[in-house]
């Protein structure tokens, strides 16, 4: 069960009437996505793409390890996903994405996103104040 120290989906609202969300993203929650035409699937997929691209000369480390991609063809298995500033049609203004490499994958969302929201947190702590919510739908804060 989801717990304020171990969120999954998060976001805060900033005075200037900010939204943020982050989100541990499998494949299946990406398909599902597109199936429903959910304009997250189009920024994820297109900064996902550009992630994929610029890995081999920026060598990226996994979410949680000190995993390289450097891999030009293989994808991670999950990816921890940040949404800056989302607008009012459901585009963000900037997108943070970090990959998850095969061994770190199997842990649970509840885990990447701890890791994830804690290291945002420490980078830019003003993106959820120090704090997140839980925003999934049914309030178990599952993505998948």
């Amino acid at each position: 069960m989801h717990s304020p120290t171990q969120p999954r989906a998060a976001h805060k609202s900033e005075p200037a009437r900010a939204h943020h969300i982050a989100s541990i993203v499998r494949p299946p929650h990406a398909a599902h996505w597109e199936l429903q035409r959910d304009p997250t699937a189009l920024w994820f997929w297109r900064a996902a793409w550009d992630w994929m691209r610029g890995r081999a000369a920026l060598r990226p480390l996994c979410l949680t390890c000190d995993h390289e991609f450097n891999d030009r063809v293989a994808a991670p298995l999950a990816f921890f996903c940040v949404a800056i500033n989302i607008s009012k049609d459901g585009w963000p203004q900037q997108v943070i994405l970090t990959g998850v490499c095969e061994e770190c994958a199997v842990k649970s969302d509840d885990e990447l996103m701890k890791v994830g929201v804690a290291g945002i947190n420490q980078r830019w702590p003003l993106v959820f104040g120090g704090t997140s919510h839980d925003v999934s739908e049914d309030g178990s804060g599952s993505v998948n």
